[in-house]
C-alpha cells in the first residue's frame, strides 16, 4: 500500500458551554452530590448540538467523602442530557468511615481499585493524589463527541456541590471520501505517552487545574475503534474525535487509518503541535483516495507565527518547596504553524 507523508497545520478549539441553568448551592441529602461544569473551560462528557456540556444516562463518579474509601455516584435520571444535575449513591449502605481529608474528591468516570492520598504541603491548598486510573489506549467512536466516559475530569469540594474540571484535550480529525473508516491510531514520534495506568493530582484551589501523569510503560497510541464502520462523504467532512492527555508532539505526530478493505492510509507531519487541556487540536481536512490521503488544499509552505500566548495564571505566591502548575490555555491564532511552547526561567535557583 503506497504511503503518502503530509505536512499538517492544526486549529485549537476551547471547549465551551452555554447555559442558564441555576447552580444549587447544597443539597440537603447527604449521599447526593449536585454536579456541574467549570466556567470558563468547562468538562464534559459528550456535547449536544450547541457544544453544551451534557451529562448521559448511566454515568457513574468516583467520590472520596473526605475518605480515602471510594463510592461508586450514579447520575440521576432526571438530570440526564443537562448540563449539571445531581449523582446518588449506588449503594447507600456502603460502609464510610473516616475524616482523613480535608475535602470531597471525585473523578470521573468511574473506575474501580482507584485509591486517594493527601499530598503533604505548607500552603493551605490542599492537594491530592488519586492513583490507579487507567486511560483508555482504545476509545469508540461517537459522532460528533467523544464516547461516553472517555474524556476524565475531577473535582473538588468542601460541601456536596461538585464542580468537574477537564483532564484532558482532544484532537479532531476531518476526513473525506468513498471509505468506511473501521479505525485510527495516533501515536507520537518521540514516543509520547498517551494512554494506561495513570496518576491524577487535584487541587482545592480553583486557580489549579487537574494533572495527569502517565507512568512508565505507559502506551504511546491511542486506537479511535469505529465498530462496523464509519461511512465517509466525498463531499462533506466527517469528524472524528479522540481524547487525549495533554502532551507536546515535538517532532509531530502520524495518523493510520484502516478501512473495512483493510487498506491503510498515513498521514503525519513533522511540525511540533500541542494537545492543551479542555482543548481540541483540530486537523486539516483531508480526503482519502484510493491510494493516499491528501489535504484539501495545499498548506505545505504556510508559515503562520504566533501572535500571543496565555496561561492559566498571570503571576503566583509560592511557599517554600510548594508546587504550582503554569499550563497553556490558549495559542493564538489558533491555526499557528508552529505550537511548540518552550519553558524557561529567568531565576532557575528559585524556579
Amino acid at each position: 500500500m503506497k504511503t503518502r507523508v503530509l505536512y499538517l497545520f492544526a486549529a485549537v478549539l476551547v471547549l465551551f458551554s452555554c447555559t442558564n441553568e441555576n447552580i444549587a448551592t447544597v443539597l440537603p441529602d447527604t449521599d447526593e452530590f449536585y454536579c456541574s461544569i467549570e466556567k470558563e473551560e468547562p468538562t464534559r462528557n459528550s456535547l449536544d448540538q450547541n457544544n453544551n456540556v451534557i451529562w448521559s444516562a448511566e454515568d457513574q463518579l468516583v467520590i472520596f467523602k473526605k475518605s480515602s474509601i471510594p463510592s461508586k455516584y450514579q447520575i440521576s435520571e432526571s438530570h440526564v442530557g443537562k448540563t449539571s444535575g445531581s449523582f446518588y449513591k449506588v449503594n447507600s449502605d456502603e460502609f464510610n468511615a473516616g475524616s482523613e481529608l480535608d475535602h470531597n474528591v471525585a473523578l470521573y468516570p468511574y473506575q474501580e481499585n482507584v485509591e486517594i492520598t493527601k499530598l503533604d504541603s505548607d500552603s493551605p491548598t490542599s492537594s491530592y493524589k488519586i492513583t490507579g486510573y487507567n486511560f483508555p489506549a482504545e476509545q469508540t467512536y461517537v459522532e460528533n463527541s467523544f464516547a461516553n466516559g472517555a474524556f476524565p475530569m475531577a473535582a473538588v469540594s468542601d460541601n456536596y456541590d461538585l464542580t468537574f474540571r477537564n483532564i484532558c484535550g482532544g484532537i479532531k480529525l476531518q476526513l473525506k471520501g468513498t471509505q468506511k473508516v473501521i479505525s485510527i491510531k495516533i501515536e507520537g514520534k518521540n514516543s509520547e505517552k498517551l494512554a494506561g495506568n495513570a496518576d491524577v493530582i487535584v487541587y482545592s484551589d480553583e486557580a489549579l487545574k487537574p494533572v495527569i501523569t502517565l507512568a512508565s510503560g505507559a502506551s504511546s497510541s491511542v486506537t479511535l475503534n469505529c465498530s462496523t464502520g464509519v461511512q465517509l462523504n466525498k463531499s462533506t467532512a466527517t469528524e472524528f474525535v479522540i481524547t487525549l492527555p495533554p502532551v507536546l508532539f515535538n517532532k509531530g505526530f502520524t495518523v493510520t487509518i484502516t478501512d473495512s478493505d483493510g487498506k491503510t492510509y498515513t498521514v503525519e507531519t513533522d511540525r511540533a503541535n500541542t494537545v492543551i487541556r479542555s482543548s481540541l487540536l483540530i486537523m486539516p481536512k483531508v480526503l482519502i483516495t484510493e491510494s493516499s490521503a491528501e489535504p484539501e488544499d495545499d498548506i505545505d509552505d504556510i508559515v503562520i507565527p504566533v501572535s500571543s500566548i496565555t496561561l492559566n495564571s498571570s503571576s503566583l505566591e509560592l511557599y517554600i518547596g510548594d508546587v504550582a502548575l503554569l499550563e497553556v490555555t490558549s495559542i493564538k491564532p489558533t491555526d499557528a504553524t508552529d505550537r511548540n511552547v518552550i519553558w524557561s526561567s529567568d531565576a532557575p535557583a528559585v524556579a
